[in-house]
């Protein structure tokens, strides 16, 4: 029953983090640099936690994939950081998750940060062309695009790929939470 609370405070954490980032690059453009260290930090208790106290580590993939996909995006958002597509909160984020998903969980991770990067996108040029919000606070997202910046709070569409690809992995499954109070 503990690796379940364990494992289950974890997820949900991280998700809320996910949510509080998605809130924080909506209001301000920013990703603060402890959220990423916050799902890093869910991350290792979780794995560790199942790891110790149930055998067969049932929703996590092995240590090497999960290392991995974080490397694999760590290095790819830090190429598009250089290159001035991604904001460094964003790929800090985006890097902490990867080690949540491992190298398959990134798949269905990056399909839908696309989809929701790309209703950003199309929204923010929907707003530029027809301003609908008056009063907003001043930096916000719908303020700026109403002035017609094209800066995307990618944190919301990095927020949904996230869980959606926590869905994908059987991190939100009772099945899942079954097998480790079981296991």
């Amino acid at each position: 029953m503990l690796v379940l609370l364990v494992f289950l405070f974890s997820v949900f954490a991280t998700l809320a983090v996910l949510i509080l980032s998605a809130l924080s690059d909506f209001k301000t453009f920013t990703i603060p640099n402890h959220y990423p260290l916050i799902v890093v930090g869910l991350f290792l208790l979780a794995f560790s936690g199942v790891n110790i106290l149930n055998e067969d580590a049932e929703p996590f993939f092995s240590l090497t994939s999960h290392l991995f996909g974080f490397a694999v995006v760590l290095v790819a958002t830090i190429l598009l950081y250089a290159l001035k597509f991604l904001g460094a909160g964003d790929s800090k984020l985006m890097a902490a998750l990867g080690l949540w998903l491992g190298l398959s969980g990134l798949v269905p991770f990056l399909f839908y940060m696309s989809v929701a990067g790309g209703v950003l996108a199309a929204a923010t040029l929907y707003l530029k062309k027809y301003p609908k919000f008056l009063n907003m606070p001043e930096g916000s997202w719908l303020s700026v695009a109403q002035q017609g910046d094209q800066r995307l709070p990618y944190g919301i569409a990095i927020g949904f790929g996230g869980v959606m690809a926590f869905f994908m992995n059987g991190y939100l499954n009772p099945a899942t939470w079954i097998a480790l109070v079981q296991g």
